[in-house]
């Protein structure tokens, strides 16, 4: 589920992270500051960070890291301890860890911001600063943010009119990308019915490629409405498949899809991995994605492969 919001996230880090900076209240828009993006794979400890920066500004220089997380896990606090002990190790900087979450669902009441990791004598202790989005303002970025924040507002404390202002800034900048990423970020807060009554799928259905809907949620949502009103009026189309059916390889369909796209930036002499179709169980498919982004080189991911693969 929290794939494709992964990538969007990674996206805006990679092309602004000014902006993203921004966008969490770690660095004001307009400052005079160096960000420096650095490196993410830690090979000697086999570690693989979500986005790392070095910011130099009138307080010197630090380290900001951010994990960034669809959905809140339990084991973040570990990770995020041990992401901070390696940046400060390889940096000797000071490390401010920030974890981003993107949706309240499924969070607890109080979110843990520090963690205290032992490994016999060894006691680190970690602090980080926990971004609730759905805290943030919106007006951060209706008022004096950039253009390519907008999306984001889908996912911010926001009024009905704020979010139909932001929305059709994205209608009337005719971008593709911002349209199918507002889709995409508002499936984690939003279901179809809710954001109807404000025109979000006319104000950009037009602007959205077919890949870009069925990334969304809202593809989800729209493939079971399909089948219950199939099986009602006895619409042929495939949907006598079922609902569970329909729904897996929807799952099945979209994680190869994720793994082949890391596979070709991170790994591209692995080629497209074929037998990727082979596998037929969208745990073991998603299980695979989230190993290969923990791994460094080539032959680690190679050899991942083939262990995959060899299970079928």
């Amino acid at each position: 589920m929290g794939r494709p919001f992964d990538s969007i996230f990674k996206s805006l880090a990679e092309e602004d992270p000014r902006a993203l900076l921004y966008l969490v209240g770690m660095l004001p828009l307009n400052t005079d500051a160096q960000v420096e993006s650095l490196p993410r794979e830690f090979n000697s400890l086999d570690l693989v960070i979500d986005h790392a920066y070095q910011v130099t500004d009138r307080r010197g220089k630090r380290v900001v890291h951010f994990e960034a997380q669809a959905y809140y896990r339990h084991n973040v606090p570990h990770r995020i301890g041990r992401y901070a002990a390696a940046l400060a190790i390889t940096y000797e900087l000071p490390v401010t860890p920030v974890l981003v979450l993107l949706s309240e669902r499924g969070a607890p009441a109080t979110i843990p911001d520090r963690h205290t990791m032992k490994q016999g004598n060894l006691i680190m202790k970690v602090r980080y600063r926990v971004v609730k989005l759905w805290d943030l303002d919106a007006n951060v970025v209706l008022k004096s943010g950039p253009q390519h924040l907008l999306p984001w507002v889908t996912l911010m404390r926001t009024s009905p009119d704020q979010l139909g202002q932001a929305l059709e800034a994205i209608r009337a900048a005719g971008d593709r990308k911002l349209a199918g990423q507002a889709m995409t970020l508002a499936g984690l807060r939003y279901t179809k019915g809710s954001l109807e009554s404000i025109n979000l799928l006319e104000r950009v259905q037009k602007m959205l490629t077919e890949e870009i809907i069925k990334e969304s949620a809202f593809y989800q949502d729209t493939l079971e409405e399909g089948i219950a009103k199939g099986i009602k009026r006895g619409i042929e189309q495939g949907l006598e498949r079922g609902k569970a059916q329909g729904l897996a390889e929807g799952r099945m369909g979209e994680a190869r899809a994720m793994i082949r796209r890391l596979l070709a930036r991170r790994f591209p002499g692995l080629g497209p991995a074929p037998q990727l179709d082979q596998i037929q169980e969208a745990e073991l498919l998603e299980d695979l994605f989230d190993q290969l982004l923990a791994t460094a080189n080539d032959k680690s991911a190679s050899a991942l492969l083939a262990r995959h693969f060899d299970r079928q």
